[in-house]
């Protein structure tokens, strides 16, 4: 089991109607590494429309990538959030499929833009995606 560094808060409340309403309130402590449901469709979109604004350098004659699977979503809290992205793409000039990884900083301050500490891929045995 992965180590869990925080406080999970359980809220239940009961509504007029007899039903109940939970919600969480996470509070994470700085420094710890959060694992993310991979099929959390927010994070997969996140992470498309990241990929359409930055290209690893292995693949700047593929004019782009176009997701195909997450395999790992971990956030961190440093200074803003640091979000470890772990994936599967497809190159859009060779429809090759790469397997990534991407360390990407979102500043706490709104003004600031995002920084790409790590982009790497690697081609997954030369596989080409049948169209």
């Amino acid at each position: 089991m992965k180590y869990f560094h925080g406080i999970v808060l359980l809220i239940v409340a009961q509504c007029s109607f007899g039903e109940y309403l939970s919600f969480e309130v996470k509070h994470f402590l700085p420094g710890g590494i959060v694992d993310h449901e991979i099929n959390d469709h927010k994070i997969f979109n996140d992470l498309a429309n990241i990929l359409k604004t930055i290209t690893p350098n292995e693949l700047k004659k593929e004019n782009g990538m176009i997701l195909v699977k997450l395999t790992k979503a971990q956030s961190q809290v440093v200074r803003g959030i640091r979000w470890i992205y772990e994936f599967e793409a497809i190159g859009l000039s060779s429809n090759i499929l790469y397997s990534c990884k991407l360390v990407l900083l979102k500043p706490i301050r709104i003004s600031a833009s995002d920084y790409v500490n790590y982009f790497h891929c690697n081609k997954l045995n030369n596989k080409h995606l049948e169209n």
